[in-house]
């Protein structure tokens, strides 16, 4: 179990000042350090700093100023930018604690049809509609964001590649109730599925290569007739 910070074991809470320099502090340093793996002072001191703030409050932390400034305009999740480096954050994490992470490429089957057929102002609803109920059906620690066109990434902190499997077949198959009223109101009566590629991370894999391993897997989804969701290993 986790015993706490210890600042929090102290009652010494950061104050907003704290927060803020520490903040502008790891926003001109972070990619000095990710550039030059070998700077071991400073790393040693990301550690120092990582390990001061509980796992919450430095996620928080870390993305907090990149959370306003780079999500999508329609959805409200994080857009292809911002999940590069929410993602590139969390893996940091793994290789802290050494937890699992998981991540998940959800794709509208045929949704460039829909739009060619209900027009754009219909799709922008459906696609709102549904990423509202991922929204929903994730966790609040999980990290959601748009990668390309359609296709949802989701980022799942402490999750094992199995776990994630079972809890996107159970959103796979409650998704059709969860868009049925905004289809309805759309008078259309075929529901929209999504094809899904779960991959659990292996530490040491490049942020860039998991994405395109799991957006692979998605494809495979679909390939083998749509509304599937696909595992695999990184």
């Amino acid at each position: 179990m986790h015993s706490g910070s210890p600042r929090e074991q102290s009652g010494d809470a950061l104050t907003p000042g704290e927060v803020e320099r520490l903040t502008e502090w790891i926003d001109s340093q972070r990619e000095g350090i990710r550039q030059d793996p070998d700077a071991e002072e400073r790393r040693a001191w990301w550690t120092r700093v990582a390990r001061t703030l509980d796992d919450e409050a430095l996620g928080v932390l870390l993305t907090s100023k990149e959370l306003n400034e780079e999500r999508d305009a329609l959805t409200g999740i994080l857009n292809r930018r911002g999940l590069e480096w929410s993602l590139a954050d969390i893996l940091d994490w793994q290789d802290r604690t050494g937890e699992p992470v998981t991540v998940v490429l959800m794709d509208l089957d045929d949704f460039d049809a829909f739009n060619d057929a209900q027009g754009r102002a219909a799709a922008d609803l459906v696609l709102a509609e549904w990423i509202g109920f991922l929204k929903d059906s994730v966790r609040k620690t999980d990290v959601l964001g748009r990668y390309r066109g359609e296709e949802v990434v989701a980022v799942l902190r402490g999750s094992s590649g199995d776990q994630g499997l079972k809890m996107f077949e159970r959103m796979r198959e409650d998704m059709a109730g969860a868009l049925r009223k905004c289809l309805g109101s759309l008078g259309i009566a075929e529901p929209v599925t999504m094809s899904v590629g779960v991959v659990e991370h292996e530490p040491g894999e490049h942020p860039t290569e998991l994405l395109e391993k799991v957006r692979d897997l998605t494809s495979k989804a679909k390939a083998a007739g749509r509304n599937l969701v696909v595992g695999g290993t990184a």
